[in-house]
């Protein structure tokens, strides 16, 4: 008994090429990340769609070294949204409305060599992790304008966040995470 391979389903919005494996539906109008493309994709660009959430979808696609999510409604990477993605090694989320941390799986992300974060809620978090702070009175105001001015101020004008844990872990990102746990 013979089984055949069913074919990928390439929304018409979309441009897909199985020889390369690559897909670009960018701004295509897409609410949700197409589930049903072909599985072995090596290029996955959703750019200026009005996906506000990945969920388990990318799990459809292990093999992804090129990912562009930049210009959606993202506020967030979820927990477990990116765990499948081993051998990512570009990751675009610029241009989202992401606040908070960013999930742990990243951690386990070892081939990541690019990661935009720009244009997103970065410094809301700053600020609501700052309240936080002064609520629990674990801080002054002026201490804490001090320690953002002449620490992380200081460090981040030159040296993103990324760079930095990459200099305070001889193994990068996953060393950081397995030595000071997720981020």
């Amino acid at each position: 008994m013979a089984v055949r391979m069913l074919d990928a389903f390439c929304p018409s919005q979309c441009q897909c090429n199985d020889q390369t494996l690559e897909t670009d539906c960018s701004a295509a109008r897409l609410d949700v990340v197409p589930i049903l493309l072909n599985p072995a994709l090596r290029s996955l660009r959703l750019a200026g769609n009005r996906i506000a959430s990945v969920r388990q979808s990318l799990d459809f696609y292990a093999d992804l070294e090129v990912l562009d999510l930049s210009r959606n409604a993202l506020t967030g990477l979820g927990q477990r949204q990116l765990e499948s993605q081993k051998v990512l090694s570009w990751l675009n989320v610029s241009h989202n409305a992401i606040l908070g941390t960013l999930p742990p799986s990243m951690g386990a992300m070892s081939s990541l060599e690019v990661l935009s974060l720009a244009h997103n809620r970065l410094q809301g978090a700053l600020l609501a992790e700052a309240f936080r702070l002064l609520a629990d009175d674990a801080i002054s105001p002026a201490d804490l304008d001090a320690l953002v001015k002449h620490g992380l101020g200081l460090r981040w004008s030159f040296m993103g966040p990324l760079e930095t844990i990459d200099l305070n872990a001889p193994g990068g990102l996953k060393d950081y995470c397995d030595r000071y746990g997720p981020l």
